[in-house]
């Protein structure tokens, strides 16, 4: 059986070299994966990134246009017009993960770390997730983002691993 964290490196081994394409920053491990728990129950990927396409999937997401990641995947392979997701992650342990409810990723844009209001919108529209803009279940008054942050770990293309803390490159201001 293969574990969650080899599912998570495929995955930037995947991306990463074609992240440009994809308007991708980074890539971010989180959850109780990053978080290094016992028993580790799914894949949580934070990617950051600068593609309006993001932006809208992400905003279909919060409007329950998806019900599963697998239908996620799908839009992106019809929106992205050079690549076609289904096919690159087609066989893989993501595929498997997926199809398994395993696999999560949430996207922010890069604007969300020097604009305010943007901040503001993504925070709102993430809101309803967490119910509280300003807390979430697990860390008090930490934000999801925030814990995210603190805790998530980057994709290190030259060790091919989520290992570099993501909080060293990634502040929050608060409002």
């Amino acid at each position: 059986m293969i574990k969650l964290i080899e599912i998570a490196e495929e995955f930037g081994r995947i991306i990463w070299p074609i992240k440009k394409d994809l308007q991708v920053n980074d890539l971010i491990l989180y959850g109780s994966l990053a978080y290094e728990a016992k028993k580790p129950k799914d894949v949580d990927i934070m990617v950051i990134h600068h593609n309006p396409i993001l932006d809208k999937l992400e905003i279909m997401i919060k409007e329950n246009k998806f019900i599963t990641d697998q239908e996620v995947f799908s839009f992106l392979t019809k929106s992205i017009k050079n690549f076609n997701l289904r096919d690159i992650i087609r066989e893989t342990s993501i595929e498997e993960a997926i199809k398994k409810g395993k696999f999560h990723t949430v996207y922010i844009n890069s604007t969300f770390f020097y604009d305010p209001e943007y901040q503001k919108k993504w925070r709102i529209m993430h809101s309803a997730k967490n119910k509280d803009i300003n807390k979430t279940k697990k860390w008090g008054n930490e934000r999801f983002e925030e814990t995210a942050l603190r805790f998530g770990l980057l994709w290190n293309p030259q060790t091919k691993k989520y290992d570099l803390p993501a909080n060293l490159k990634y502040k929050i201001t608060k409002l």
